[in-house]
């Protein structure tokens, strides 16, 4: 497990929250 994915997860759910 890479810390990128934690990251881009991370990011879609902040995108998400945002929609």
């Amino acid at each position: 497990m890479s810390p990128h994915s934690s990251r881009t997860s991370d990011m879609f759910i902040f995108i998400a929250f945002s929609l």
